[in-house]
């Protein structure tokens, strides 16, 4: 059985660990990915990727002065409908199955095109999403391509439901949880790390996520605010980038609420360095809020800090409420800083067993979200899909 899993964005790196574990099953999974510029590869570069079993073609992405503009204005991403993955005809030939981590519908297009088996990770959990509420070319393609896929596998139960709203056939879905390596997010023991990150030892908040308004950032400092005037010490620190513009408005409410002291951004933290950040601390925080066509999806990071035995305070929707049960963490109303703080403090104050929901967290995300039980649920499916034909 070989496997594609081409992304004309790059390598989502949680799929890098997943893909591993399929190829334990004795599937021969590779990635089909973008090289950065095709005009100066460097046989380091072909060198790195060929180790892990990638393979870069070339991609193209409109970047016309109306794709910008959706791009910067109305943060529409239209790589998710202008990308074209030239050279897959060729790079297709030798696999079986064409799994998308992502909905990109031109891509998978060209793989249905190809009569190739196409299987779809799915994320979005709004039925009117970008991917399919502008008229062109989302919604049209996704109107000729959207029963032509073989299967789908969506990452949550809302994520599910979109689909059966969107008309896709029952049998044709099967949730599956994405995984993470928990043996490598898992609690470290690092005191040097410790003393870097956090010299004071103060009661540590952590944030992970995109400098943008639906993280919710705003909220979190106004909580932080909220915290501070009840005479709590503590510190919160945010790994993540994005629009500068944002970044600065957000530096200035800092400023603005006194809380220099408090907050720490860190900008851009490696994933393979992200265990030993979540290590060092005592609380994790994500409370994003809905736009028109966006909803958190699952929060991925909430995963990762929960197997570092993190307990997580999210923002109470469908899907993130299936990633943390009462016994492992906590739902805030999204957009709401006091019940935000009323929730930083029943951790902070010892008012629950603490010890207890941090060894839920770890249980919950290996029962639930480990790697290798993701590779296999995508195994089995493999087989069944292969299976009809033969």
């Amino acid at each position: 059985m070989k496997v594609a899993f081409p992304n004309p964005s790059g390598i989502p790196i949680w799929e890098v660990s997943m893909v591993e574990n399929l190829r334990n099953l004795n599937v021969d999974a590779k990635f089909i990915v973008p090289s950065p510029d095709s005009r100066v590869p460097t046989d380091l570069y072909k060198t790195s990727l060929a180790l892990r079993g990638i393979k870069p073609i070339d991609r193209m992405i409109n970047r016309s002065a109306f794709s910008q503009f959706l791009n910067n204005f109305f943060n529409i991403r239209t790589v998710e409908y202008t990308s074209r993955i030239y050279g897959l005809k060729k790079n297709a030939k030798e696999f079986d199955i064409m799994h998308f981590p992502d909905a990109v519908f031109i891509p998978v297009k060209q793989a249905i095109r190809l009569q190739k088996k196409v299987v779809m990770t799915v994320w979005e959990n709004n039925p009117m999403g970008p991917q399919v509420s502008i008229k062109k070319p989302g919604n049209n393609i996704w109107k000729d391509i959207k029963s032509k896929i073989d299967h789908y596998f969506p990452v949550s139960e809302d994520s599910s439901y979109m689909l059966k709203l969107n008309g896709i056939d029952s049998q044709k879905i099967t949730k599956i949880h994405p995984g993470i390596d928990t043996t490598k997010f898992s609690r470290k023991s690092n005191s040097e790390y410790l003393e870097l990150m956090n010299p004071e030892h103060k009661f540590l908040i952590l944030g992970v996520g995109r400098i943008q308004y639906e993280k919710g950032l705003t909220f979190i400092l106004r909580a932080l605010r909220l915290l501070k005037d009840q005479g709590k010490d503590f510190l919160y620190m945010h790994v993540g980038a994005g629009s500068p513009r944002y970044l600065n408005y957000i530096m200035k409410l800092v400023e603005f609420l006194d809380l220099k002291a408090n907050f720490k951004w860190l900008g851009y933290l490696s994933y393979y360095e992200l265990p030993n950040f979540y290590s060092i601390g005592d609380l994790f925080v994500l409370t994003s809020i809905p736009n028109f066509y966006w909803e958190e999806q699952m929060g991925f990071s909430t995963i990762e800090a929960m197997s570092c035995g993190v307990i997580p305070i999210v923002s109470d929707h469908t899907s993130t409420s299936e990633v943390v049960p009462p016994d492992c963490g906590f739902l805030v109303p999204a957009g709401n800083p006091q019940k935000l703080a009323q929730a930083i403090l029943k951790v902070m104050d010892n008012m629950i067993d603490i010890k207890n929901m941090q060894s839920n967290c770890v249980k919950h995300v290996r029962n639930e979200y480990e790697a290798k039980n993701t590779a296999k649920s995508y195994y089995e499916v493999y087989k069944r899909i292969l299976e009809k034909d033969s």
